[in-house]
């Protein structure tokens, strides 16, 4: 957010004057209408909405957002365009709960903790600078021999906290460090480093991994809840923590775990193990079940660097809520409240796409081993994990866009969870990335409603087929301006061609861009493939009112 004051005992019209981050696009985002008056405050919100309206409390948005690195921001009058009263800023690196801002009479700017937003700056508040992060002097990853850890931080008078227990260290909270830390099994060390008058520096975490103790984690560890949720009887489902001893001490099986959990990266989340509530309610939604993690990409043999980011956790999905399935999905969200707003980082190497607002982390439950097996017709050949994994890459390789994934080996807070899929969400911000547009201008739909955006043009699409007569020239022509048939005619091939039994009525996604884009669809949910052979849902009776099987069943009346 940005915040304009007004200095003078008059009020002040703003209408026509401009804030931008470009300064080569002076006009890039004009105020509307709106009078701030004397020695008052306005909060406009960074944000990209673009939201102009005058009306009585609403709330103004820029058609930009702010980086949290470094970055121009410039107020501009509407008649003499130039800049006024030094608000030419090229602003500092910005962090999460501190605002940077004027202070005093004269041209001063500073950190500021807390921020005070719609109103006057603290000079009591101000913080000189930043502390450097910490440094860990041995990097993430697998180790077999113990060692010392050392914590710095490049800060003079800093002091370092640290836990191990999966806690966020904060200026008052976690051990102080005095000394180096032995590490001997699998731990994972978060630290922060703070300082009197200077902003603290983010919480950074390590995740060192010993395959000996990851083999042989404990079934009851401590401080894990020990029920996952009830069965349908009301009976608590019994957590699950242990490897599996009969294969882990196989002997040909003990050393092809080994290999395997080296064989592709891993993800390691760190958090207060509290927060792990969300696993023992998997049914709970929203924003109110999202907890704050460390998420880490691990490389197996430290070859590549990977990535360390603080962020928000939720449970994902609808049948892999259950407790009839104990192997859940999971949900990254990468928002200001936990650190940074996007992961920046080469996430699919098949994929320009270096920036995300989120990442789903399915878990494969319901056709893996964790998962159902009360389906004797198909339960003995499911068990492979590839089967939704193909099914979008493939959509990639036909139509040269589709949601990308990588297969990556799950640890939760130095516990083994298991092999999980991490996976693009085909919403607005993916449509963005791809296709171009502000993700504003997305509108998408899923199986299971309206994801985000207006859906005019979507509801005019199936109004459209709805309505018949598609085998009329004119009317296909019409139907043809709110969807592109090519790659709806590839999204339906795959399908057929895979024997997708889950896909005309459930698990879809379909984004179109405001205000005269075509629909495009996305397949999601893949895991019932290559078991019958191609077939089409029958909508049942109260189904969801917009249904890709009627959409395709409406353009297949027109010969072309």
């Amino acid at each position: 957010w940005i915040e304009i004051h007004n200095r003078s005992n008059l009020s002040v019209n703003l209408a026509g004057w401009s804030l931008t981050d470009d300064p080569d696009q002076i006009d890039k985002w004009v105020f509307p209408d709106v009078t701030l008056d004397g020695h008052d405050y306005l909060v406009v919100y960074a944000s990209g909405k673009d939201r102009r309206t005058n009306k009585s409390g609403s709330v103004l948005h820029t058609n930009f957002r702010l980086s949290e690195v470094s970055e121009f921001i410039g107020l501009y009058s509407p008649t003499s365009r130039r800049f006024l009263d030094a608000v030419e800023l090229q602003y500092p690196e910005q962090f999460r709960n501190v605002s940077y801002g004027r202070y005093g009479d004269g041209l001063n700017y500073s950190y500021l903790v807390p921020p005070t937003p719609g109103g006057p700056n603290d000079d009591a508040s101000r913080c000189e600078s930043a502390v450097s992060p910490v440094d860990f002097s041995v990097k993430r990853g697998f180790y077999d021999v113990p060692f010392t850890l050392a914590l710095s931080t490049t800060t003079p008078g800093a002091t370092i906290r640290y836990t191990t227990d999966g806690s966020e260290p904060t200026e008052t909270y976690g051990t102080v460090y005095s000394e180096p830390i032995p590490i001997e099994t699998t731990t994972a060390v978060r630290a922060i480093a703070s300082k009197t008058n200077f902003v603290p520096s983010y919480a950074d975490s390590h995740t060192y991994l010993f395959l000996d103790s990851v083999l042989t984690q404990s079934a009851h560890p401590p401080g894990f809840p020990t029920t996952w949720g009830t069965h349908e009887n009301g009976e608590p489902v019994i957590a699950d923590y242990e490897m599996d001893p009969d294969v882990v001490y196989d002997p040909h099986d003990g050393e092809l775990i080994r290999s395997a959990l080296k064989s592709i990266p891993s993800l390691s989340l760190v958090t207060d193990v509290q927060n792990l509530d969300i696993y023992a309610n998997p049914g709970e939604r929203g924003l109110s079940w999202e907890r704050p993690v460390s998420a880490e990409l691990i490389y197996p043999n430290r070859d590549q660097d990977g990535f360390q980011i603080n962020a928000g956790l939720r449970i994902q999905g609808g049948v892999g809520r259950t407790t009839i399935i104990p192997k859940h999905s999971f949900r990254l969200f990468f928002k200001g409240m936990y650190g940074p707003t996007k992961l920046e980082y080469p996430l699919f190497p098949d994929s320009p796409v270096t920036s995300f607002d989120t990442g789903t982390l399915r878990a494969g439950m319901n056709r893996s081993y964790a998962g159902k097996t009360r389906e004797p017709r198909v339960h003995l050949n499911l068990t492979t994990y590839t089967r939704d994994e193909w099914l979008r890459s493939s959509q990639i390789a036909m139509s040269g866009m589709g949601s990308h994934g990588m297969f990556v080996h799950l640890y939760l807070n130095g516990l083994y969870w298991g092999l999980y899929n991490v996976v693009e969400r085909p919403d607005s911000s993916f449509l963005s990335s791809y296709l171009g547009g502000e993700k504003e201008d997305w509108y998408v739909h899923s199986h299971s409603g309206p994801v985000s955006g207006s859906g005019d043009r979507f509801r005019m699409l199936h109004t459209l087929a709805s309505a018949g007569d598609l085998e009329d020239a004119e009317k296909y022509a019409e139907i043809s301006q709110y969807i592109d048939t090519a790659q709806f005619i590839d999204y339906v091939i795959l399908n057929f061609y895979s024997g997708n039994e889950d896909w005309g009525l459930t698990n879809w996604y379909a984004g179109i861009q405001n205000p005269d884009g075509t629909a495009k669809y996305f397949a999601w949910d893949g895991e019932l493939s290559w078991i019958d052979g191609a077939w089409l849902y029958s909508s049942p009776p109260g189904g969801p009112i917009i249904r890709t099987e009627e959409l395709f069943k409406s353009l297949m009346k027109n010969p072309d």
